[in-house]
């Protein structure tokens, strides 16, 4: 939709304009001199207004048809105080209550028709006047969404409408530009423009049960799809732990990071992030650090309210000769209040707690063993037990160990929602071998957290409109092209992205020649596009969430190794582990190394998409390589984020897209906790070519692809008409028959009934 941006003049205007309206009415419609005459007179009123919302509605002109019933409703508020100044003002308090309850979802449809009933009743025995609660619901609704407005700020993912209640800062910094001055109007203004994005936002979900049901605060993770990992496979994970570090204990591991949860949550929504440095990645303190930036320069601060933890537990366990990763599952839940920064004011709260699922990953190397003492989760030195001081992030000073190694003690590396969780055996990736041959320490939770900090600094760029925090992780010759159109700016000079989240860091593939070696990295990612006029201000905020989806390829000097006490510090100089300080240079100024000249680490060489010819090239030797693994050989899971996209983007390809074909896309993107507006956001982003996957290769990955969709209609243990038949449009965009569906869908059913899990007994049949 596009921004609504009405002056002082025009809103004046219109009052005036309601108020002569009003007052001719009440001149000739006085209820005062036939109480007769005003029930006819609100009757008709109600009836000429019903028709015309009617009539625009059937020929599709909805959202205009929401906008004569909303000014219908306000012109007959000037025209009730009119003629009953003293009766108005009771009437509308008194008839509030009900609204507000509906809006914040205390009541729902039907406990509304009953309020709406009763005050019918009411206002006919005691005002003699029927009509008027109709009437005068939509000027209801207007107040009660300025009452209850929702507030989203879960930091790995959701955020949180900035134009709906701006700050202090945000209000000084937007109108004093504009030359307006801090008077009613100032107040005012940022409400009027975003009320009619509400009002169709709300009616849009109302209107539509499959989206509201999609929707609602209480979309909770299917626990039956968090068993990613079988039972055999983790419990030999979990042995060979055991094996090397005999005071492992999972128990007093999950314990740990309960704490570390708490830990996280008080840094984030207090903004003093120094706070846990030395426990996370790089990559994840940097994703914090440009998430409390934007707060900052925006005016606003969080605060949580009854948060609770559902489920901590284990959900998959990875080994190898340099990394032992642990990835646990975090089910939580929190009623989230928005604060202005500066003047304390609360500018919006949610009244009821939002669940989310996530997954933690933590990493150790295999040598180190279970600490008897406070180690670094527990704000340590975990080699000589020294107190981590604030700030203090790579080398201990006391004993000089690098403290997030991993060498230690577990790194928290990265947070995953559920609707992006994917795994993938690297191992298997061609040229892996090759590689690690030359560099036996390489590993990909480097590449991951390279990958995710380079990343960061892009959008730290693109804030800026300056390429230099680019210019550490990449070469001359990408930075001084940046923002033009070849060089890989997501936005043009003139804009920004915010609200921005990070899905998933994936390494795909490789290219080793004689003097450099190069991978290609994908990166899914999606915000909010914003630009800016030639006086920074931003004119046109298109509102739609867009994913992208771009390949970094990285280069590096053949033969470099990497260094393992670096793995997880990527910000940081890859030689000496020393902070970069804050003049962005390109030499380190402990250890004199250059940064971005390839020799100590990868750096970035450009910036291209999956239509690129040698990342297709890459994807399709990966294809073949894995045609030729068994499927115990081959684990790699996709992502629910990734089974959506690429099944929207078949389903739309011929153009003939019908609403039912995605109600398979919707529940399963609910089972995920993903939101309706993910959808909207990847097929919006389909449709208009800004991202692009790859079409399965090869037999195989197509009936992964359907195996996948088929287990996910099945999430909770149903499969309906609609859904079935959703199944049999993918299929046949992938070349697959009825009777395939049917054995996709019946190997899911076995596959849950041997492992014990619920399943529908008619499903058996």
């Amino acid at each position: 939709m596009k921004e609504f941006n009405v002056t002082k003049k025009q809103f004046i205007l219109f009052i005036i304009t309601m108020f002569i309206i009003a007052g001719s009415m009440a001149f000739f419609f006085n209820p005062e001199d036939n109480v007769k005459t005003g029930q006819t007179a609100d009757l008709a009123y109600l009836i000429v207004t019903g028709i015309i919302t009617f009539y625009l509605c059937r020929i599709g002109l909805v959202t205009i048809a929401i906008a004569v019933a909303y000014c219908a409703s306000i012109l007959f508020c000037f025209y009730y105080f009119f003629i009953s100044p003293i009766e108005a003002p009771i009437v509308l308090l008194s008839y509030l209550l009900p609204a507000i309850l509906w809006q914040k979802k205390k009541i729902g449809v039907w406990g509304l028709l009953f309020f709406g009933i009763v005050l019918i009743l009411f206002s006919w025995k005691v005002f003699g006047r029927p009509a008027v609660p109709v009437l005068l619901f939509p000027v209801f609704h207007l107040v009660a969404m300025r009452i209850s407005t929702r507030v989203f700020s879960r930091y790995s993912k959701e955020t949180v409408n900035i134009n709906a209640f701006l700050s202090q800062r945000q209000r000084e910094r937007r109108f004093k530009n504009l030359g307006l001055t801090d008077d009613w109007w100032f107040k005012i203004k940022p409400e009027i423009d975003v009320m009619p994005k509400k009002i169709l936002e709300f009616w849009g979900e109302l209107l539509d049960i499959q989206q509201r049901r999609h929707q609602g605060t209480e979309s909770v993770l299917d626990r039956n799809l968090l068993k990613l990992q079988n039972s055999e496979m983790m419990a030999g994970a979990l042995t060979a732990i055991k094996k090397r570090d005999q005071g492992f204990d999972t128990t007093e591991f999950i314990k740990r990071i309960d704490k570390v949860f708490w830990k996280i949550q008080n840094a984030w929504y207090s903004q003093h992030l120094d706070q846990i440095q030395h426990i996370v990645s790089d990559a994840l303190f940097e994703q914090f650090k440009r998430q409390i930036d934007e707060q900052k320069a925006a005016g606003i601060k969080f605060k949580y309210n009854n948060m609770n933890i559902y489920n901590t537990r284990i959900a998959q366990v990875n080994t190898d000769k340099n990394y032992d990763s642990i990835h646990v599952f975090v089910r939580a839940s929190s009623a989230d209040a928005l604060y202005d920064l500066e003047t304390g004011e609360e500018l919006a709260k949610n009244e009821d707690r939002r669940k989310f699922c996530e997954y933690w990953t933590f990493v150790r190397r295999p040598s180190a063993k279970t600490l008897k003492k406070p180690g670094l989760l527990e704000g340590n030195c975990p080699n000589c037990g020294a107190p981590v001081e604030i700030g203090q992030a790579t080398v201990c000073k006391v004993c000089e160990s690098f403290i997030r190694s991993g060498s230690y003690d577990w790194v928290l590396a990265k947070i995953t929602q559920a609707c992006e969780w994917e795994y993938y055996e690297s191992s298997l990736l061609k040229g892996w071998n090759q590689m690690v041959k030359q560099d036996p320490n390489f590993n990909v939770q480097q590449i991951e957290d390279r990958g995710a900090v380079i990343f960061w600094m892009q959008r730290l760029a693109e804030r800026k409109k300056d390429s230099r925090p680019l210019r550490r992780f990449a070469t001359e010759a990408l930075c001084s092209k940046y923002f033009t159109r070849s060089g890989g700016s997501a936005l043009p000079p003139n804009g920004f992205i915010e609200n921005i989240n990070l899905g998933s860091v994936k390494l795909q593939g490789f290219k080793i020649s004689k003097y450099w070696d190069r991978i290609f990295v994908l990166v899914v990612w999606s915000g909010v596009p914003v630009f800016l006029n030639e006086d920074g201000i931003p004119v046109s905020n298109k509102g739609m969430n867009q994913v992208r989806r771009d390949v970094l390829v990285l280069m590096r000097r053949h033969g470099v190794e990497t260094n393992l006490n670096t793995t997880l510090t990527s910000a940081h100089c890859p030689n000496c582990g020393a902070p970069l300080d804050s003049t962005y240079s390109i030499e380190c100024k402990y250890c004199c190394t250059i940064l971005n000249e390839g020799s100590k680490g990868w750096i970035l060489e450009r910036i291209t998409s999956e239509f690129d010819s040698e990342y297709m090239m890459i994807l399709k030797s990966k294809a073949e390589a894995k045609e030729q693994l068994s499927d115990n050989e081959n684990p790699e899971m996709r992502s629910a984020r990734d089974v959506i996209t690429v099944a929207a983007q078949l389903l739309i390809a011929d153009g003939k897209t019908q609403a039912e074909e995605l109600d398979l896309l919707e529940k399963v993107a609910t089972s995920h906790g993903m939101p309706q507006e993910e959808i909207n956001s990847i097929i919006y982003s389909l449709q208009n070519g800004k991202i692009y996957i790859p079409a399965p290769a090869n037999s195989r990955e197509s009936w992964n692809l359907l195996q996948s969709a088929a287990k996910m209609a099945l999430c909770d243990n149903e499969l309906s008409d609609a859904e079935e038949k959703s199944l049999y449009n993918l299929a046949q965009h992938i070349g697959y028959s009825h009777a395939d569906v049917k054995r996709a869908i019946k190997m899911e059913v076995k596959r849950r009934h041997a492992a014990g899990e619920d399943i529908d007994p008619k499903l058996l049949m």
